[in-house]
């Protein structure tokens, strides 16, 4: 089972990505799995074909096939399993110098590792896909994924300029929405951004970059590089024209509200906060992460 997995800073792109993938034949994309025991069952939530969670056929087949059906899942009980398998951004620098530390994760993940294994080949076997698209975005999960026997993990690394990621995430507080302040936005993208980086070198990941500018530009020959890179040869993709993509529904537990339209999308790219962002700020943020701006050419 191939795991493509895109992990990066949030507000990049990453639902739109991974929906586009998602489409692709060969292909299912079930959202943010990391999420799945927490914002996937909680009472209100949906599923990207626009059912309760609970309700979906898709999910209920998948519940059902990895684990006897989902009333035999204790919900908090696999939480605790994540939080404790799951190894923090500052943790992974430790994985990858001090080879002892990997042993004790190895040890203390193996029974989540053995969850997820049981999950990842349920959702292939449901879905008729030997593929399947997580943009859970943490790095931490995506080195627990790649310890899980059987899985192949390909990893996205999805970069977005952190001054539109910044700008992005006040929107969402001015709304009302779960969101970061200036400084901490910055700081989790520095930090994010380097954990991932870490990956290759800590597990047995296949590793790949791309920015949300280009893919948006170029949205097309993206996803066409991101399949040859995965080593998949689709015999089609769900693209009108090099820059419009035609969106299906899929059953998507957690992610972007956008994740539940359906219907042909033209890609543009979002560059609002350079007219709309305070200069101030932007300069405040620059300061904080400049040495990554200037690596990924910002």
């Amino acid at each position: 089972m191939k795991v493509i997995y895109i992990a990066g800073w949030g507000r990049s792109g990453s639902t739109l990505l991974a929906r586009i993938l998602g489409q692709v034949q060969g292909i299912a994309h079930l959202g943010e799995l990391r999420t799945l025991w927490t914002d996937g069952y909680k009472a209100k939530s949906r599923c990207g074909c626009g059912l309760p969670t609970r309700e979906c056929e898709v999910w209920n087949a998948i519940m059902q096939q990895a684990f006897g059906g989902l009333e035999q899942v204790d919900l908090k009980a696999m939480v605790q399993l994540r939080r404790q398998s799951e190894p923090r951004s500052q943790e992974l620098f430790k994985l990858r110098f001090l080879p002892a530390q990997r042993q004790t994760f190895l040890q203390r993940s193996q029974p989540y590792r053995e969850v997820l294994a049981k999950l990842y080949q349920a959702i292939g076997q449901v879905c008729g896909v030997d593929t399947v698209v997580d943009d859970s975005l943490h790095p931490g999960y995506g080195y627990t994924l790649a310890a899980v026997p059987g899985l192949e993990v390909y990893l996205v690394h999805l970069i977005r300029d952190v001054r539109g990621c910044t700008y992005s995430w006040t929107k969402r507080q001015k709304s009302g929405l779960g969101s970061y302040e200036l400084k901490d936005s910055s700081l989790g993208w520095n930090l994010r951004n380097l954990a991932i980086e870490t990956l290759p070198a800590n597990a047995n990941i296949h590793y790949h970059r791309l920015r949300y500018e280009d893919f948006v530009s170029q949205p097309q020959q993206s996803v066409e590089e991101i399949l040859k890179f995965a080593q998949l040869e689709p015999h089609s993709l769900p693209f009108a024209t090099p820059s419009e993509v035609n969106l299906g529904i899929t059953h998507s537990i957690f992610g972007n509200d956008n994740r539940a339209s359906t219907g042909t999308v033209t890609l543009r790219l979002d560059e609002v906060w350079k007219q709309k962002m305070a200069r101030s700020d932007q300069l405040k943020v620059s300061l904080m992460t400049w040495p990554l701006l200037m690596k990924y050419g910002y």
